[in-house]
């Protein structure tokens, strides 16, 4: 099961769209693991490595989303977007600190931070958008398979899609 660590419980957060609730397990799986590595002391290339990981694939996934959205027609895809855009300016602000501050640790406040984003984001704007994505469950299904087969062969250092 996968834990959000958070005061929402994943029931909560769960969209009924398997390619994106599995993502959105994903992230907060690597969130956790960041949360751990940092609690447990790991040093500048293990956090480095897990706060590259979790900007990456949240990439990946806005890309994913935003795929999905131009499939289903939704109509406010500029301002989520939008949206993504900021969030992963966020992150590569808090990683470029971490880095420029050499390896300071990552604040309890910082990870709330990260996580509440990612949460915050699924309850307020995914929720946009569910009612049309689950009304063309065939097409999302599609699109989401293509997505993944399209960017199957772009791995990264990570060994992300």
């Amino acid at each position: 099961m996968i834990e959000a660590k958070t005061k929402k419980t994943i029931e909560e957060l769960t969209l009924d769209i398997p390619a994106v609730d599995n993502d959105h397990g994903i992230l907060f799986d690597l969130f956790n693991q960041l949360e751990d590595a940092a609690h447990s002391g790991e040093g500048l290339n293990t956090i480095g490595s897990y706060l590259n990981m979790i900007i990456e694939y949240s990439s990946y996934h806005f890309a994913r989303e935003e795929a999905l959205m131009d499939v289903c027609g939704i109509t406010n895809k500029d301002a989520h977007s939008k949206e993504h855009r900021r969030i992963i300016e966020g992150l590569l602000e808090l990683r470029k600190r971490y880095f420029s501050d050499n390896a300071a640790p990552l604040q309890p406040e910082e990870m709330d931070l990260c996580r509440e984003w990612l949460v915050e984001h699924i309850i307020t704007w995914d929720q946009t958008y569910i009612d049309t994505m689950r009304q063309m469950p065939d097409q999302v299904s599609q699109a989401s398979d293509a997505f993944t087969e399209k960017n199957s062969g772009k791995k990264n250092n990570n060994g992300f899609v």
